[in-house]
C-alpha cells in the first residue's frame, strides 16, 4: 500500500505542476490581451505589444504581434493568424492542454501535441496561400520572421513548426481525385 500512495501523491504533484503552468500561461496571454494597443482592421482584433522578442500569435478572436512587426509585416501577419483565429485553433489547444494535465507522465501526449501545433501551421499556411499570396513571396516571409523568435506555448504562432516542413508542405501538389482513390484501394491492400 505505501507504494501506491508515494505513485498516487507523485500523479498529483504532476497534475498540481501542469496546472500551475497552464494558469501561469494563461495569465501571461491575458496581460498581453489587457496592456497591449488595441487596434480593429478589418473585423481583426489585433492587439500590439512591445515585446519584439515574441512572434506574432493567435488566442480566441485576438491576434497579437508586436508593435514593430504590425508596421513591416501587418497584413501578411493578419492573413496567417486570422487563419488561426477562423479555424478555432484555440479550442484544440486547450483541449490538448486539459489532456496534458491529466496525462502529464505520457510522452505520447507531448508528441501528441507538437503534431497538432504542425498540422494547425499547415492549415494556417494553406487559408494564406488560397486567399491570393503568392507562394515564393509568402515563404520569404516565414524566412525571415521565423528566424530567433520566441513563442508562447498556450497560442499557435508563425513560427512554431519546422520552417523546412512548412515550405515542403507548401510545394507539394494536393493529389486529384484519381490518386486518392488509388490511394484508398493500395491501403486496404
Amino acid at each position: 500500500m505505501p507504494v501506491w500512495n508515494y505513485i498516487v501523491t507523485l500523479y498529483l504533484i504532476g497534475i498540481g505542476a501542469m496546472i500551475i503552468y497552464f494558469l501561469v500561461s494563461l495569465v501571461r496571454l491575458l496581460l498581453f490581451i489587457i496592456q497591449g494597443e488595441h487596434i480593429k482592421s478589418d473585423g481583426n482584433h489585433i492587439v500590439l505589444h512591445r515585446h519584439n522578442s515574441v512572434a506574432p500569435f493567435a488566442w480566441g478572436g485576438y491576434i497579437m504581434m508586436p508593435r514593430k512587426d504590425w508596421y513591416e509585416y501587418g497584413a501578411m501577419i493578419v492573413r496567417h493568424e486570422k487563419a488561426h483565429v477562423e479555424c478555432h485553433h484555440w479550442i484544440d489547444l486547450l483541449m490538448i492542454q486539459a489532456a496534458i494535465i491529466i496525462t502529464w507522465y505520457c510522452p505520447a501526449i507531448w508528441l501528441l501535441r507538437n503534431e497538432l501545433h504542425t498540422l494547425h501551421e499547415y492549415e494556417a499556411d494553406s487559408r494564406v496561400l488560397a486567399s491570393g499570396i503568392k507562394r515564393e513571396e509568402y515563404q520569404m516571409f516565414l524566412i525571415k520572421k521565423t528566424v530567433g523568435a520566441r513563442f508562447a506555448t498556450l497560442s499557435n504562432c508563425l513560427n512554431h513548426s519546422s520552417l523546412k516542413k512548412r515550405i515542403t508542405m507548401m510545394l507539394s501538389s494536393k493529389p486529384t481525385g484519381k490518386a486518392r482513390v488509388r490511394g484508398f484501394r493500395l491501403s486496404w491492400l
